[in-house]
């Protein structure tokens, strides 16, 4: 029996377009995700480190209700929302249903995606993310 869900966030590809993986939630694939490429966990521009996280529910001023990934080494307010393209990211992760390719490489039904993953944590208040990368 789960008590809280468990988020497993697989990169799978990194290119100067962000870094492109799939967001797996009690071992079943969801989405697609967006972040940046690893620029060494600068603030606003790098993905975060590998490895394990609490995430929490939270209410940004300019996302509105979301998840924070919260003890992220010199960083703060790594959110999961909404966006297509690498300069959506800001250092956060962007959720998809879908690739794109046009007209440049990102992810999109991002806004469903963040409606149906706030749908998956509804009557949660945090969550454990596991980032690893298989590239």
């Amino acid at each position: 029996m789960i008590h809280y869900p468990i988020l497993e966030l697989v990169r799978l590809e990194e290119a100067d377009i962000g870094t492109i993986g799939i967001l797996k939630i009690n071992k079943r694939v969801r989405f697609y995700t967006l972040e940046p490429p690893d620029f060494e966990n600068e603030v606003r521009v790098s993905s975060i480190p590998v490895q394990q996280y609490l995430i929490k529910r939270h209410q940004s001023p300019t996302h509105g209700w979301t998840w924070k990934v919260l003890n992220v080494p010199r960083r703060s307010h790594i959110l999961f929302h909404s966006g297509n393209y690498l300069d959506h990211t800001e250092g956060c992760i962007l959720l998809g249903l879908s690739l794109i390719s046009s007209p440049k490489r990102g992810i999109g039904n991002s806004r469903s995606a963040h409606e149906m993953f706030m749908e998956d944590m509804n009557g949660f208040s945090e969550a454990h993310l596991t980032v690893q990368e298989v590239f």
